[in-house]
Order: C-alpha cells, then structure tokens, then sequence
C-alpha cells in the first residue's frame, strides 16, 4: 500500500490519500471569516475541530459554519498565546459540506482554527 499526498485546495493542507482513496485533510485558516470553500468541489464531512491562540492581546474565538449555520460549537482559546480549544459539539445535521456548498471559518485574527474532514464522495 502505497502513501500518496495531493493539495486538497487553495487554503487547505495536505490531505492523505492511500490508495488513490482520501482520508482526510487538515484545513487551516489564519484569518478573519475566511472561506475554505466557496464551492465544494466534493463532498466531505467535518469530524473534529480545533483552535489555537496566535497572540494575547484579544479576543480568540473561532467556529466553523456552513455560511448560515454553526457546524461546530465556538471555541475560544483567548487570553493565553498557545492555547488550545476543541470544539465541544458537532451539529450532525450541519457538518457534511455537499459539493458547491461552503465551508466557512469564522474567527479572528487572535486564533488559527483547524479541521480535521474527510471526503465523502
């Protein structure tokens, strides 16, 4: 079995494939309410999520929509650089991004905000 690493999208990370067949991918957004996806070029679900504080000097709240609605709970990691939240919940009516749907992170420029997803179709 060979381990193979392809470009998930323009924001997002590696994501592992085995086999011609994906796992998951890692996506990352540094930033103030960016989108991953815009326009899903596949299907995919969100299976955990996660926030990490870049700086102390305010607010560190991050969360993952589907540009309407919350797919995961708020995570808020302020007040101490480094620090690490995860989500608490995970909205199983939200969390699978259909193709040409969006994945959206919102959060603010104290925090990089993390999910990990698999690809579905």
């Amino acid at each position: 079995m060979t381990t193979k690493y392809r470009e998930a999208g323009d924001l997002a990370r590696e994501a592992l494939v085995i086999q011609d067949v994906p796992i998951g991918g890692i996506f990352l957004v540094s930033g103030t309410n960016e989108d991953v996806y815009d326009d899903a070029p596949f299907k995919f679900k969100v299976l955990f999520a996660w926030a990490v504080a870049i700086d102390v000097t305010g607010d560190a709240d991050a969360k993952w929509t589907d540009g309407t609605s919350d797919i995961t709970d708020g995570m808020d990691c302020a007040g101490t650089d480094k620090k690490v939240d995860i989500c608490a919940t995970i909205d199983d009516a939200k969390y699978e991004i259909a193709v040409g749907d969006t994945l959206h992170a919102a959060t603010d420029a104290h925090a990089r905000v993390y999910a990990l997803c698999q690809r579905t179709a």
